[in-house]
């Protein structure tokens, strides 16, 4: 199973229209990854679509997954607050992508935001 470390990101937005149809928004997140990491890929193209099938679309030296578009605002949160962050995903023996996902280096218990409202006392 593939895992590189994302080392950028670049966020983009927009809508796409076909022939007889609404248009349909869209957002993507292309990760770069560690210059370090090996092929098969350098880079990663997200795109978040109305579409709920995971699917991709390899060209060489980078994955393209489409993922849906309610998830978008939970990969932007995990590229925003931790570090690292690994981007890891999985194909079946026809190179089509079976799962695909952010993670993060083991924490300690309880890390997290500091509470600074005022409590009882």
């Amino acid at each position: 199973m593939p895992t590189f470390r994302v080392t950028r990101y670049v966020l983009s937005y927009g809508a796409v229209k076909t022939a007889g149809e609404r248009p349909f928004p869209w957002h993507s997140i292309i990760l770069v990854f560690d210059p370090d990491g090996r092929p098969p890929v350098s880079d990663a193209v997200v795109l978040f679509t109305p579409s709920n099938s995971l699917g991709n679309m390899n060209t060489p030296n980078r994955l393209t997954a489409y993922l849906p578009v309610e998830d978008f605002d939970t990969y932007h949160r995990i590229l925003q607050t931790e570090s690292p962050v690994f981007a890891e995903w999985t194909e079946d023996n026809g190179g089509r992508l079976t799962s695909f996902y952010l993670k993060t280096q083991e924490e300690p218990v309880g890390e997290g935001p500091v509470d600074r409202s005022e409590g009882p006392g």
